[in-house]
């Protein structure tokens, strides 16, 4: 998927989750690793200026 940014330690899970949202087939999505899952609060966010974009132009960080 061209508009994904995905670790290769998650690239199979992550692809087999995707496979079940085809909406999300053009959104762009950029996935990052974190260690201490502790300190995330939120898991999934908008990037911030691509809140201005309007819903089917935004971007997410996950």
């Amino acid at each position: 998927m061209k508009n994904k940014q995905i670790p290769k330690e998650l690239k199979a899970p992550i692809m087999e989750a995707l496979m079940f949202f085809p909406m999300l087939k053009d959104v762009e999505i950029k996935f990052v690793l974190v260690k201490d899952i502790r300190t995330s609060i939120m898991q999934a966010q908008p990037v911030f200026g691509s809140l201005l974009l309007g819903k089917k132009r935004r971007k997410y960080v996950i």
